[in-house]
């Protein structure tokens, strides 16, 4: 049987024309909203697929940069501690050699400070040695008690600015103040039954500087 050729009868402004059964007739308004329909699906799925890898991205940079971030916090603690750590050393260190300097310039510091306090108390001598001397008497007759007191030995000078004072007063004694080359200004020596009481300057420094010496000595070695 032979193929037969079908024809439509579309009519076209009142005429009607022969066409193949294949011509395919101009798209209706519902076939294009059908296919803007489609193209907004695709073009939807498109934009959530890329909202998606937009989202993955934006996550694991996330990750990554609080990852780094850990990661430099946890480098710059350690650098923290390092330096801390030097540090602490360094003060230890700088102590010990400060101690161990402190050490070895004692006794030379404690001469200085013994010098220092030598010329400040001659100063004082060579200004008030009135009332330094009697401040030496006090203390020099604190020693006697029940002793009864001979004579007191000054210096030259000093005994002549006692004799012409007042000087001090000693309840029922009748002291003499004797001239002494031998004693320097500001110092005395009392003469009791008992013996001799030396309140010599020269004799005071001695018992200072033994103290401290001692002190120096019985410090506990490192």
């Amino acid at each position: 049987m032979k193929n037969k050729k079908v024809y439509i009868s579309p009519v076209v402004k009142g005429v009607h024309v022969l066409l193949p059964a294949s011509y395919q007739s101009a798209p209706s308004l519902k076939d294009y909203e059908v296919k803007e329909e489609l193209n907004k699906i695709d073009e939807d799925k498109k934009n959530a697929e890329i909202k998606v890898r937009e989202d993955a991205a934006y996550r694991s940079g996330r990750l990554d940069a609080e990852k780094s971030y850990e990661r430099e916090l946890k480098e710059m603690k350690s650098r923290s501690a390092s330096l801390a750590g030097m540090f602490q050393e360094a003060i230890k260190h700088f102590i010990e050699k400060r101690d161990k300097l402190l050490e070895e310039c004692e006794p030379e510091i404690i001469k200085l400070i013994i010098t220092i306090a030598s010329r400040i108390v001659g100063y004082e001598i060579d200004k008030n040695s009135i009332k330094v001397l009697q401040n030496v008497l006090k203390d020099a007759l604190s020693f006697t008690k029940e002793k009864k007191i001979i004579a007191i030995r000054l210096s030259c000078d000093d005994a002549k600015k006692m004799k012409e004072s007042e000087g001090i007063k000693i309840a029922d004694q009748d002291v003499k103040f004797i001239e002494d080359n031998t004693i320097s200004p500001g110092g005395c020596v009392i003469d009791t039954n008992f013996g001799s009481i030396d309140s010599r300057i020269e004799t005071r420094w001695e018992e200072i500087t033994k103290a401290f010496s001692e002190n120096i000595n019985d410090k506990p070695e490192h």
